[in-house]
């Protein structure tokens, strides 16, 4: 029986709430650490904090105060007549040295005591949006150069030569804890694997490059800008390069696209045979 030829691994993930960012920087490469936030929101993690602090107990809601914070409101009812009454509220506020602080109205210095270490604990914790969104990053990055096969991502192809990179992050990703699971499935090298590789890829560098050549075009752009412009043309050109060499297959024209960045006549052309 001959052996299957594969020519990479299908890349998906579950992910948890709660995965501690410190942990993760210490289980994962540095340039994937780079990619995660420096910590969580302010706002979103004081709205999770509260929400766990009132969870059942009956009638109890937060109710947003602008960008500010959270009110905490009592609802009630007093001869059939609904009401609610605001029991207090934790407002955010900017300190001297460029950080966030927390106040409550009124004052309880033992419960806010409380909030603010719970507080400053979740926001050195990361959401599984926001992880989601880092490791969607990363599966594209220069590092990888995977190849999203759904409009929406979410489900990624990654060739053989990356593999390595790749399963630093999904190995640190999964010692980091929180029931997180990163999936690798290897795929068969058919005509329908890489189809879908294929017809991804052009679409993704036929988007990517008519975003660049309507930013060259429109002649607002200062050196450092058209420079980023150029780079990122170029990242191109190399995804197009490896993805060559990964499914053994001649991408001439993808490839004369990448380089032509800033020919509006060229992409156009390129665009229209899609």
């Amino acid at each position: 029986m001959s052996q299957l030829k594969v020519n990479g691994q299908i890349a998906m993930w579950t992910l948890s709430d709660g995965l501690s960012l410190d942990t993760l920087r210490d289980q994962c490469p540095l340039w994937f650490g780079a990619m995660l936030p420096r910590e969580a929101g302010a706002l979103g993690a004081l709205k999770r904090v509260l929400t766990t602090r009132i969870q059942g107990r009956p009638g109890m809601y937060l109710r947003p105060v602008k960008r500010e914070g959270y009110a905490i409101m009592q609802e009630a009812e007093t001869a059939g007549v609904k009401s609610a009454v605001e029991k207090g509220r934790l407002l955010l506020f900017p300190l001297p040295d460029g950080t966030t602080g927390l106040q409550m109205q009124p004052y309880h210095q033992g419960v806010l005591g409380e909030i603010i270490q719970a507080w400053k604990a979740e926001r050195r914790r990361i959401t599984a949006g926001a992880l989601g969104t880092a490791l969607s990053r990363a599966v594209l990055s220069q590092q990888v150069k995977g190849i999203s096969l759904r409009p929406t991502g979410g489900v990624y192809w990654v060739a053989d030569s990356a593999s390595d990179a790749w399963e630093e992050v999904t190995k640190g990703i999964e010692a980091s804890g929180g029931g997180c699971k990163v999936y690798s499935m290897r795929v068969a090298h058919d005509a329908g694997s890489v189809r879908a590789i294929l017809d991804n890829l052009t679409n993704h560098v036929g988007k990517e490059m008519a975003a660049v050549n309507e930013a060259l075009g429109d002649g607002s752009l200062g050196k450092r800008g058209r420079s980023t412009q150029k780079t990122r043309a170029q990242d191109l050109e190399e995804l197009v390069s490896h993805v060559e060499e990964s499914l053994e297959v001649s991408l001439e024209l993808l490839r004369r696209t990448t380089e032509n960045a800033g020919d509006v006549a060229a992409i156009e052309a390129f665009m229209g045979g899609l």
